[in-house]
């Protein structure tokens, strides 16, 4: 009886293991390389802002036109400066594809010099984001940059730094 129970077992196994589903197939692999020129940018400079001591989370945006916008408690301001890129070739004004890659994804710049705190976190970073460009209409060599800069709440202060990549493709 030993003998045909352990006969039966086997071939359950056996047949069970027949049944196994496996598939096998081959993936073609693509790139388009692109080579892009250097182009030389100068600081985006948010200047001094002043701020209520225990602050709730606070912004300053700012665009092309030097329209300036602030939220939270940000008390007082000098006027920010856009970035200035020095362009390889001739842009036209529109068309074109603006890619930031900062420090924490794509178009999100942390900033280092002081922290604040967001959603019961401490330790959070100033970051900028909504980084936006506009090319020169006058000659298409040059493209200005602005954006919105996020200060948590209850932020230490401190000289804040940062930098990003940017490309432009048209």
């Amino acid at each position: 009886m030993r003998k045909y129970f352990l006969i039966s077992t086997v071939a359950l196994m056996t047949a069970t293991n027949v049944n196994a589903i496996a598939d096998s197939g081959t993936v073609q692999v693509k790139a388009q390389v692109n080579m892009v020129n250097t182009m030389s940018c100068s600081a985006m400079d948010f200047g001094t802002i002043y701020l209520k001591a225990g602050n709730a989370f606070s912004t300053l945006s700012f665009d092309d036109t030097f329209w300036v916008e602030t939220t939270g408690d940000i008390i007082s301001y000098s006027q920010p400066t856009t970035s200035t890129c020095t362009l390889s070739g001739e842009y036209d004004s529109v068309g074109y594809d603006l890619h930031i890659l900062g420090s924490n994804g794509l178009n999100i710049v942390e900033l280092n010099g002081g922290t604040g705190e967001e959603d019961g976190e401490s330790g959070v970073s100033a970051w900028i984001d909504e980084i936006g460009a506009q090319v020169s209409t006058s000659s298409g060599l040059s493209m200005d940059l602005y954006g919105k800069l996020n200060i948590p709440a209850n932020f230490t202060g401190g000289s804040l730094t940062g930098s990003f990549t940017v490309m432009i493709v048209q």
